[in-house]
């Protein structure tokens, strides 16, 4: 059975969630299933998996169950607005000697285990870059140099 992965606007505004619980569960090492005993759910509720595949946010009752459970605070479980998105060109062309070559600027893959791979291949300028930065700091994907 194929699994659909989540897409690209499903992982920009359920991501952070995914993320989130992800990390949680990797510190306790935990899976899937004790985080649904924790939220006293049946070991083999599904309900989680969407989330933590960042395919969905949790609605109000499973906001509130996963704050007691995890201690994360319920405002993290809200899914973003995609007005408060930065648009990000996901692909352009390049022709070279008449052949066409795809040159990805941003390019990912979600993995069947809710993981994504990030490839950003691009040169900006320092304004558009900082916010983009900053992101990837907030995330703990990047890191600042010692001082």
């Amino acid at each position: 059975m194929k699994k659909n992965p989540a897409t690209p606007e499903q992982i920009a505004r359920f991501g952070h969630i995914a993320v989130a619980l992800r990390s949680f569960l990797d510190q306790k090492g935990w899976g899937p299933s004790n985080l649904n005993s924790a939220m006293g759910k049946a070991r083999g509720n599904t309900g989680i998996y969407a989330i933590l595949s960042g395919k969905a946010a949790p609605g109000s009752v499973m906001r509130a169950k996963l704050s007691k459970a995890t201690g994360i605070p319920e405002e993290q479980f809200f899914p973003k607005e995609l007005d408060d998105l930065v648009p990000v060109r996901t692909a352009k062309r390049s022709y070279i000697r008449g052949d066409v070559t795809k040159t990805d600027v941003l390019s990912f893959v979600v993995s069947n285990d809710g993981n994504v791979r990030i490839q950003l291949d691009a040169t900006l300028p320092v304004e558009s870059a900082m916010p983009l930065l900053q992101m990837l700091l907030d995330a703990g994907l990047v890191f600042k140099a010692a001082e």
